[in-house]
């Protein structure tokens, strides 16, 4: 199937039985083919099947060797890319990383900035508001007010047409025509009985209006409550809406960033399948296209690849076990052809129907990849949507405690100072009285009687007293002693920072001697994995998964665990501490150990420079942790991805493996044949080379068509 399929078989197989010198140069009609047919030796001794086997073992040995070696290659190439890809995002990382703080320095104000802007608005249109409030209930009491006026008015103008009325004439015409208006014009009441109907009238009148008007009133308060609380709300969201806006955004960018990266992959991946399947396709039709034009080509080409493609026990294997008789006794032109012909049909349906399963199957492995890699993605968004609260949940919680922490610090600093000062005040009271005594008594033992008792008691104190000696000698021992202080205290301060920067300096090396070890670790066990037979590698991976998973999350590491590490660290904290009370104490001055005996910062205050240094470093300490943080993060995203193209790997060749082992064997024979022709253009013939490129000029040929 390989070699047929690839046209060029002729020359292949006349050389594979027999190497054939004048093979290629025969007729090109069709003798051409036959030439080739037609071996000379090998013809009259036909190998025996046990010959061949060892070929063929022989020469797929090779082949499988050159597949390994191959394989290897790639492999290395691939993980030296992606070596060089992680390098390069991580100078690309560390190359923007001054560039987001300086943005981050330049936003914050312009956020702070637009955020008062915004308060000011606010503030400026509730102003307004209340204003218009104000307004429209002063202009509702007026109106109310005039209404109320223009009623008693109204009033005042009945209650006197009525009176009118009554008092009239009745036999005018005047009087009759103001009179027919209402019974109770026809019915006059007493004065009294008007008076109290209009009091009570009055007062429902009034009491109705005032109830109107507190309504309204009750009314406009509750709309401006509401207002109000409404108001209040939005500006006490608007920060938590500010800083939500700025979250998701970040969180957009940073699954931006990471998913274009892992979409570039997936992209590359898909291409890769899409490549090799199209190739598939296009050898599977070339190949079709050629059996089914072959009346263009030879009788003898023909035959030659229906001996080399059929097969041996079929009708193929006839034909090439068909030398001498054959040979002997030719056919005529006419058997031939019919002959051909049949053979042709019946090869050319063996031929599709093997092509059609090919393909059928193919489609469905490319469904099912397809399904497998959507369900694959669903996991992971799901994966990611559950574990993307967790981890903001943990990120506050230590915000939280390191903020807790650093508060601690800051009023255990406060308080040290406080005391050390106090103990400074002290000590220098104390030393100014002692050394007024000592003047004191130096003045006595001069002054005094040398020879008196009392003279000589207060006299034999120390040899400073009985030399006494003069104000320029003190005040150059005490400055010299005072520079020797000052020297001491210098070079301990130097000390500690040279310490410090020390330690900085070796806990960098640590870190990259363990990353170094790691990589060398794991190249190790690469290489001893490609050592390792088939089915002792696939448990150690499936193992090694485990435990790289159980590593590298840790949020399932057990409370115990992370007890002994928070003990492990408090040991070290506290051998540290001992190291340092033990390396600045100084031991051979009696002043030193009067200053020793304390505790660094009791014994030596710092200055502000110093303080300002101890911030500043413990400020870069908390980027550098941070920083690891986010390159521990990395390097587990990294392996994770390994880990899932490890898997997909294994994944594919357990499919393999499922497969009938009948096929599977056909189908590797068939492919090695075709890597092989395909992969070794050096012991190609000159004239297959040329057919080849004839068929590649007639492959372009139709293309372009």
């Amino acid at each position: 199937m390989g070699a047929g399929g690839r046209g060029r078989a002729g020359g292949r197989g006349g050389k594979a039985r027999g190497r054939g010198g004048t093979v290629r140069e025969g007729d090109e009609e069709g003798a051409r083919g036959q030439a080739r047919g037609k071996k000379t030796e090998e013809v009259e001794e036909p190998k025996t099947g046990e010959q061949k086997t060892e070929e063929q073992k022989t020469e797929e040995q090779k082949n499988r060797r050159t597949e390994e070696q191959k394989n290897r290659r790639q492999k290395n190439r691939r993980s030296e890319e992606q070596k060089n890809r992680e390098e390069q995002r991580r100078t690309e990382k560390n190359r923007e990383e001054p560039r987001r703080t300086e943005k981050k320095n330049t936003e914050a104000p312009r956020r702070t900035e637009k955020k008062n802007t915004e308060d000011r608005k606010n503030t400026e249109e509730q102003k307004g508001r209340t204003e218009e409030q104000k307004r429209r209930t002063e202009e509702h009491r007026r109106r109310l007010q005039r209404g109320s006026e223009e009623e008693e008015t109204e009033r005042r103008k009945r209650s006197r047409s009525r009176r009118e009325v009554r008092e009239g004439d009745e036999e005018g015409a005047g009087g009759q025509a103001r009179g027919k208006k209402t019974e109770e014009v026809e019915e006059p009441k007493t004065g009294e009985q008007k008076t109290e109907e209009q009091k009570t009238e009055e007062q429902k009148n009034r009491r109705t209006e005032e109830q109107k008007t507190e309504e309204q009133k009750t009314e406009a308060q509750k709309i401006g409550r509401a207002e109000e609380q409404r108001r209040t709300e939005k500006n006490r969201e608007e920060p938590r809406r500010r800083t939500q806006k700025h979250r998701e955004e970040q969180r957009r960018r940073t699954q931006k960033t990471g998913r274009t990266q892992k979409n570039r992959r997936e992209e590359q991946k898909n291409r890769r399948e899409e490549q090799k399947n199209t190739e598939e396709d296009c050898r599977g039709g070339a190949r079709r296209k050629r059996q089914r034009g072959g009346k263009e080509a030879g009788a003898g080409e023909k035959r030659g690849r229906r001996v080399r493609e059929g097969d041996e026990e079929g009708a193929g294997g006839q034909a090439r076990g068909k030398k001498t008789e054959e040979v002997e006794e030719p056919k005529t032109g006419e058997q031939k052809t019919e002959e051909q012909k049949t053979e042709e049909q019946k090869n050319r349906r063996t031929e599709e129907q093997k092509n059609r399963r090919t393909e059928d199957r193919s489609t469905e492995d490319r469904k099912s990849r397809r399904t497998e890699k959507n369900r694959e993605e669903q996991r992971r968004t799901e994966k990611k949507n559950t574990e993307a609260p967790r981890r903001t949940e943990k990120k506050n919680t230590e915000d939280r405690k390191n903020t807790e922490e650093q508060k601690g610090r800051t009023e255990e600093q406060k308080r040290r100072t406080e005391e050390h000062r106090r103990r400074l005040q002290r000590g220098s009271e104390e030393e100014e009285t002692e050394r007024r005594k000592r003047s004191r008594s130096r003045r006595e033992v001069r002054e005094g009687d040398e020879e008196g008792a009392g003279g000589q008691a207060r006299g034999k104190k120390t040899e400073e007293v009985e030399e006494p000696k003069t104000g320029e000698q003190k005040t150059e021992e005490q400055k010299t002693e005072e520079q020797k202080n000052r020297r001491t205290e210098d070079r301990s301060t130097e000390d500690r920072k040279s310490r410090r920067t020390e330690k900085n300096r070796e806990e960098q090396r640590r870190t990259e001697k363990n990353r170094e070890e790691e990589h060398r670790s794991t190249e190790k066990n690469r290489e001893e994995e490609h050592r390792r037979p088939e089915e002792h590698r696939r448990t150690e991976g499936k193992n090694r998964r485990t435990e790289e998973k159980n590593r590298r999350t840790p949020k399932k590491i057990a409370e115990g665990e992370r007890g002994g590490r928070d003990r492990e660290e408090e040991k070290k904290q506290e051998q540290e501490r001992r190291g340092r009370r033990v390396r600045e104490g100084d031991e051979e001055g009696a002043g030193g150990q009067a200053r020793g005996k304390k505790t660094e910062e009791v014994e030596e205050p710092k200055t502000v420079e110093q303080k300002t240094e101890e911030q500043k470093n413990r400020r870069t300490g908390d980027r550098k942790s941070r920083r690891t943080e986010k390159n521990r993060e990395e390097q587990r995203r990294t392996e994770k991805n390994r880990e899932e193209e490890h898997r997909s790997t294994e994944k594919n060749r357990e499919e393999e493996h499922r497969r009938p082992e009948e096929h599977r064997r056909t189908e590797g024979k068939n492919r090695r044949t075709e890597e092989k022709n395909r992969r070794t253009p050096k012991k190609i013939a000159e004239g297959e080379r040329g057919g080849r490129d004839r068929e590649e000029e007639k492959k372009q040929e139709q293309e372009r068509r």
